[in-house]
């Protein structure tokens, strides 16, 4: 019974770390990353990884054109994570769609009919569908995701966040 905690132990400390909590040295060329400059608040560059000189980071931004910017003047250091998807999004409009296309329908249905069964009409037949067909529209739209990450060769800390802080 006494082995059971070393190897709790054993197995807790081979376990990889969260992403966060990493403190990568550089990031390989070709990463792309996207950033927040001091000098130019507001707007993103983004763009991939060339190298990491003393001080600053080389950033592509096409085929044809590079940028060195010192990481003295990054606010927000962001990096890729994939994609995310937009079906709970595409859900609430194709609903609301379909709520309106309802509420358009009981202007020129039948006044004699029940009110229960005229909103059971309209959530069954317009509101639901429509809340279905706009998840799988919305299923099908991806886009970047982005994760605020450390910079290269330093502790995790939140870009931006004393910036946010103060603007409040």
């Amino acid at each position: 019974m006494s082995r059971s905690p070393a190897i709790v132990v054993i197995l807790a400390a081979g376990l990889p770390m969260p992403a966060r909590a990493q403190v990568p040295e550089s990031l390989p060329p070709n990463d792309p990353i996207r950033l927040m400059r001091v000098s130019v608040p507001g707007i993103w560059q983004q763009g991939r990884v060339q190298a990491w000189p003393d001080g600053s980071v080389v950033l592509r931004l096409s085929p044809s054109d590079t940028m060195t910017i010192p990481l003295d003047d990054i606010a927000r250091f962001q990096t890729k994570t994939g994609t995310r998807r937009h079906t709970g999004p595409g859900a609430l409009v194709g609903g609301l769609a379909g709520l309106g296309a309802g509420l358009a329908w009981l202007a020129i249905a039948n006044p004699d009919t029940d009110d229960t069964a005229r909103g059971f009409i309209v959530v069954t037949y317009f509101a639901l569908p429509g809340a279905g067909l706009g998840a799988l529209v919305g299923a099908r739209i991806r886009t970047p995701a982005w994760e605020d990450a450390p910079l290269p060769g330093e502790s995790w800390h939140d870009p931006g966040g004393a910036r946010r802080g103060a603007s409040r």
